[in-house]
């Protein structure tokens, strides 16, 4: 969903489907004054501006799909970008991830999963592991409170990446890499390279 205006200071905007708008609506909204005047006037970019910014530096485009049916688009502004061997499409929804597998067969693609904490590793292991090979795709994106060393060597066993969100916790930075997770999602990347050792 898009964001309006801001209305109060320090207060969200209501929350209004994207889908209903113009681009160019969707572009006239302040995307910043509502979480601090420090970011008052940034706008929305479009997925070709946002890529735009990372073609030509060493990162990599994490790109995550939230409805159906706009697979085709996202495709056409990574290959336009440049960056289809660095870049990532990532969902919750399958229908997305099998149809990013049909429409570009070499385009790294992770599944985004999420449950309530706890329960059996092992089920939870072959749980992943069937639904991933179903989806044709090795990587897997995991909300980190799932996840135990034993999920994670099983999964590793099997062939299988883990990735793991949305981390701002030093310590279970730490907790993670020493389990071997492959990539860590946080909104503290400084503090996440502090815990890697500078890295």
């Amino acid at each position: 969903a898009a964001q309006g205006k801001a209305g109060k200071a320090g207060a969200p905007p209501p929350k209004i489907a994207a889908s209903a708008l113009t681009l160019a609506q969707i572009q006239s909204f302040d995307a910043g004054a509502w979480k601090d005047a420090r970011f008052a006037g940034e706008r929305i970019p479009t997925l070709a501006a946002s890529l735009a910014l990372i073609k030509n530096s060493p990162a990599a485009a994490v790109v995550e799909i939230k409805e159906n049916n706009i697979e085709p688009g996202v495709l056409d502004a990574i290959r336009a970008a440049g960056l289809e061997n660095r870049s990532v499409v990532i969902a919750f929804s399958r229908d997305v991830v099998r149809e990013i597998r049909r429409l570009a067969p070499a385009q790294p693609v992770a599944w985004l999963y999420s449950a309530k904490p706890g329960g059996d590793p092992r089920a939870l292991a072959d749980m992943l592991s069937l639904t991933a090979r179903r989806l044709d795709t090795p990587l897997l994106d995991l909300n980190h409170r799932i996840l135990t060393k034993e999920v994670v060597d099983l999964l590793h066993q099997r062939g299988f990446t883990v990735w793991a969100w949305t981390v701002d916790d030093p310590d279970r930075m730490a907790e993670l890499l020493s389990w071997g997770v492959d990539s860590i999602t946080t909104n503290k990347p400084a503090l996440l390279k502090e815990v890697r050792g500078g890295k």
